[in-house]
């Protein structure tokens, strides 16, 4: 009986070689899906965090978009009022906007006055139906008896008193953002020693200013505010402060004003995939990132290994 079955189901060495060969690749093709997870980590992960900051930040650009459209609806608060002299801050409370109120300002300063109500409409941006709503609130006193009214940002000049043959010759002085305190600017029209700290606090967040127009950025700084003060300001960026985009940790770049939290895992992300930064060109390959953001990022950023 043996016999039989050892004649009907044995098997050849050949026939055990080619068998053991084939059970020993079998093996080998189930361990290697194991033996990859273990070695290996996919990059599918990252990728996918990657796409989610992209999505984030392209919410963060609409609503910010929202955000400024709805900040430039003015709100006006009426109340009587003269037109002659009025403080900038009142024409904003009134509803007017920044070009109307500079158009007004520059009429008063050529020797301009209002002497009736419906002089107001020698301004050329000031609308029917602008005057319309103002109409009722207007109140001119005599032009022979007012009094000139002080205006909200008195004209005061930074100055250096130079000493010359027993007088005191005055001349302008101007300011270098980046070695200045706080009580360098109070002398500078429409500056206060809450702005003055608003605008040395930036300074310090950012590093460092590199061009006098980034005090636009500053909260609470309109157009007009800015023209009074820039020809009195100057920027010596030698000394900015620059961040190491290779070595920097995420919970320092968030910190910088220009770099967001999406922004900053972003930067992280990519350098974390792909090596060190060389270059803004090696930036620019992160989708969300344009030509102009990276301008604007450029002067605070090193690529040192």
């Amino acid at each position: 009986m043996l016999r039989r079955l050892q004649r009907h189901f044995g098997f050849h060495r050949r026939e055990l070689n080619g068998i053991s060969g084939l059970l020993f690749l079998i093996v080998v093709i189930w361990l290697i899906p194991l033996l990859y997870s273990m070695f290996y980590e996919p990059d599918s992960p990252r990728i996918e965090v990657l796409e989610a900051d992209w999505k984030d930040v392209e919410i963060d650009r609409s609503e910010e978009l929202g955000a400024q459209a709805s900040k430039q609806e003015a709100v006006a608060h009426y109340f009587k009022f003269d037109p002659n002299d009025l403080p900038i801050i009142k024409w904003q409370q009134l509803g007017l906007k920044e070009r109307q109120i500079k158009n007004i300002k520059n009429f008063e300063a050529k020797g301009g006055r209002f002497r009736k109500k419906d002089d107001l409409l020698k301004i050329y941006t000031i609308s029917q139906d602008d005057y319309k709503r103002l109409e009722p609130y207007i109140t001119i006193k005599s032009v022979e008896t007012a009094t000139r009214s002080q205006s909200d940002f008195p004209i005061r000049h930074p100055i250096e008193k130079i000493p010359t043959s027993g007088k005191a010759q005055i001349v302008l002085s101007v300011l270098d953002l980046n070695k200045i305190d706080s009580l360098s600017l109070l002398p500078l029209p429409g500056i206060g020693p809450v702005f003055a700290s608003r605008i040395i606090r930036y300074r310090d967040l950012l590093g460092g200013f590199y061009s006098v127009s980034q005090l636009r950025e500053v909260y609470g700084m309109d157009t007009i505010r800015y023209q009074q003060i820039e020809p009195y300001l100057k920027v010596d960026s030698t000394d900015v402060k620059r961040i190491a985009i290779n070595s920097i940790s995420l919970d320092e770049l968030r910190k910088h004003p220009y770099i967001k939290a999406k922004y900053a895992r972003l930067i992280v992300a990519y350098r974390n995939q792909h090596g060190n930064y060389k270059s803004l060109e090696d930036l620019s390959r992160i989708p969300v990132f344009d030509g102009k953001y990276l301008r604007k990022i450029a002067p605070y950023i090193i690529f040192d290994q």
